[in-house]
């Protein structure tokens, strides 16, 4: 078996985890922000934050930051992965000069 044939499931497999990764994240964040909006419409309003308001926005922001870490993670990747395919031409046309 070549080191080729196995990669092919692994990227199906990769774009799959990738898709629901993202579709929870976003799913989940604009879930909170309903449930933010409906919190605030059924509290009392006050002239200072509440610890409410504080609970629910550092939900919010948790959520989106891990979003956000996923896709600098993602895109690292696929520059590292750039980056080694590059140097293993790089070595192989040095092999094929020598």
């Amino acid at each position: 078996m070549s080191r080729g044939g196995g990669k092919i499931p692994h990227l199906i497999l990769l774009l799959l985890l990738l898709q629901g990764r993202v579709g929870m994240g976003m799913t989940t964040l604009l879930t909170l922000t309903a449930m933010f909006g409906a919190v605030r419409q059924e509290v009392p309003r006050v002239s200072y934050v509440s610890f409410l308001d504080l609970w629910m926005v550092a939900c919010i922001l948790f959520v989106f930051v891990c979003i956000l870490e996923f896709g600098i993670v993602c895109f690292m990747m696929r520059a590292g992965e750039k980056r080694g395919a590059e140097k293993s031409k790089e070595r192989l046309d040095l092999r094929t000069v020598i």
